[in-house]
């Protein structure tokens, strides 16, 4: 959290990522990007110093804010939980979820199960535990597809490889 702790209130924070957000967009608009969403056709965000600024200070903004929201007792959890969801992302990557999940349109858990050689029920607590952390998206009860941050793994070898293996 912030060391100014006198100008930590949530109502400041939100009026803060309010501003660096505003400032945020317009300067991807001055890129002519699209403004970053979660759909797989999402484009990459610029490499701009200005950029770079303004999303460490969201960032830290925003971890702020989710602190004070939270409080101490649900902030443990997520943090504690995130071995589990490095171990989910760990086996999506070792039986190829990002690739047997097609490019477009989805695939339904027990195909998924199937061609990954895992049981369903796994196969739906991995897939469902990712989704909670904003890898994947569920199409509908039972069928799974990408979104801008798993496609980005299907689409870049070298990138799903660098995760895997980190």
């Amino acid at each position: 959290m912030s060391s100014n702790t006198r100008d930590s209130s949530i109502l400041r924070l939100a009026e803060g990522i309010l501003e660096n957000t505003k400032d945020f967009t317009k300067q991807i608009q001055l890129t002519g990007t699209a403004l970053p969403d979660f759909s797989p056709t999402a484009e990459q965000l610029p490499i701009t110093p200005e950029l770079q600024k303004l999303q460490a200070r969201l960032s830290a903004q925003l971890e702020d804010l989710q602190l004070l929201i939270d409080g101490p007792r649900i902030s443990y959890r997520h943090f504690l939980m995130r071995g589990y969801e490095i171990a989910a992302f760990q086996i999506a990557l070792d039986f190829d979820f990002f690739t047997l999940i097609p490019c477009e349109g989805d695939i339904p858990l027990d195909d998924l199960a199937s061609k990954a050689g895992l049981d369903q029920d796994r196969t739906g607590r991995v897939i469902r535990l990712l989704i909670a952390s904003r890898f994947f998206q569920e199409s509908k009860p039972g069928f799974f597809s990408h979104n801008s941050f798993s496609i980005a793994l299907r689409k870049d070898d070298e990138m799903r490889s660098m995760v895997h293996y980190s």
